[in-house]
């Protein structure tokens, strides 16, 4: 198949990171004006959102991972979503996919099915940092409190990671990762910040897996949002679409998801094509 006939694809997958309190929830909860979010909340973050419209919330199916040591229930139903064909079954009360208990006493469940998905809908994972240490209490559940972390243990964590963003990666639908930012950098005396999402190793590589990483962070006593590559210096930001939040007017996740990057694209090509055109009658 030649390049030139792949359709560009409206499907997008995205890193959004920063320190705490930087605006990382909400500019992802804007999305809600135009699309329809599916909500995984392992963190109560769904709290920023209710100072948005209602009609906006009404467009946020809220699914709450009350994820802990002793209920590390967001990497296994995670998982599921992005790994089961087909419908998944999440209920209400405990954030558990085919939960027998909901299931037999008849409490309210959320259906996903990743396949049926369209442009319009985008999931959306708070925070992908708690969900790595999901994963971590999930390993060492059985371990007294005190217990501390072997090598082999990070790295069945890294293992269980890498697994659920490569299926993130390939998933057909839009998603968007929120996570905490942490320094990756080799050297002691260089700061180099990325999206958090199990040890420090694993994170430096964690861009990889989204096509835009977004860095948030407070300028000028305002919140800031980068996603070129040469925004900052220090934080790892990107678009394979060469969007670039830092350039906006008004910050914004939905040139994103809007497709309003393909018109610039599209022109581009165009643009070639009348070149290259003139360039033969030319000869």
């Amino acid at each position: 198949m030649k390049l030139s006939n792949v359709p560009l694809d409206d499907i997008q997958h995205v890193l959004v990171y920063g320190a705490p309190k930087t605006g990382k929830t909400e500019i992802v909860g804007k999305l809600a004006e135009t699309h329809n979010l599916i909500w995984f909340d392992c963190e109560n973050g769904f709290k920023t959102l209710q100072k948005m419209q209602t009609k906006w919330q009404e467009r946020v199916d809220l699914i709450k991972l009350p994820d802990t040591k002793n209920w590390p229930i967001a990497i296994e139903t995670l998982l599921k979503v992005f790994g089961q064909s087909g419908a998944v079954k999440i209920c209400e009360a405990h954030g558990k996919a085919s939960c027998p208990r909901c299931t037999k006493d008849a409490l309210p469940i959320s259906t996903i099915d990743v396949g049926t998905l369209t442009s319009k809908d985008v999931i959306v994972i708070d925070t992908l940092s708690q969900t790595a240490i999901s994963v971590m209490n999930s390993i060492t559940r059985n371990e007294p409190d005190d217990y501390k972390p072997s090598w082999d243990d990070y790295r069945r964590q890294g293992a269980i990671m890498d697994k659920l963003l490569t299926n993130i990666q390939q998933a057909p639908c839009n998603v968007v990762c929120i996570s905490h930012e942490v320094d990756v950098s080799k050297d002691e005396k260089i700061i180099k910040l990325s999206g958090m999402a199990g040890t420090t190793n694993f994170s430096r590589n964690t861009g990889k897996f989204f096509d835009h990483v977004v860095y948030c962070e407070v300028k000028n006593r305002a919140h800031a949002f980068g996603s070129g590559t040469t925004y900052n210096s220090l934080a790892l930001t990107g678009s394979r679409l060469d969007v670039a939040m830092e350039k906006m007017g008004e910050p914004s996740l939905a040139p994103i998801f809007d497709g309003g990057w393909k018109a610039a694209i599209l022109e581009g090509n165009k643009k070639e094509s009348n070149s290259l055109l003139d360039r033969l009658k030319k000869k």
